[in-house]
C-alpha cells in the first residue's frame, strides 16, 4: 500500500513539473503581438501614403477636347425612347410642328 501511495505521489508531483514546465509565458505572447501589430499599422500607413502619392498624380492620357460646351446634340430615334403604348396615341399636330420648326430656325439664328 505504501509503494502505491508513494507511486501515486510521485506520479503527481512528476505531472505537475512537467505542467509548470509548459506554462505559457503570456509576456513573451503579448509582445509578439504588439510587435505584430506596430508593423501592421507602419505597413498599412506605407501602403495608405503611396496610394495618396498615385492618386495625386496627373493622369496624362486624357485628353479633353471640348470643355465648354454646354449641350451635346445627337439624334436620336423617337422610338428607342418611348413606351409601346406612347408610340400607338403618339401624333403631334400640323400646328406643332410648324411652332417646333419655326422655333428650330430661330434657334440657328
Amino acid at each position: 500500500m505504501k509503494s502505491l501511495t508513494l507511486a501515486l505521489i510521485s506520479i503527481l508531483v512528476l505531472s505537475t513539473q512537467a505542467y509548470a514546465v509548459e506554462t505559457v509565458d503570456f509576456d513573451a505572447i503579448i509582445k509578439q503581438n504588439s510587435q505584430a501589430q506596430t508593423d501592421l499599422h507602419k505597413q498599412i500607413k506605407e501602403t495608405v501614403e503611396t496610394s495618396r502619392i498615385a492618386a495625386q498624380t496627373p493622369d496624362t492620357g486624357s485628353q479633353v477636347i471640348a470643355d465648354n460646351a454646354q449641350a451635346v446634340h445627337v439624334k436620336t430615334k423617337k422610338d428607342m425612347l418611348t413606351f409601346a403604348k406612347e408610340k400607338k396615341h403618339s401624333a403631334a399636330s400640323q400646328q406643332q410642328n410648324d411652332k417646333r420648326l419655326a422655333q428650330e430656325f430661330q434657334d440657328l439664328e
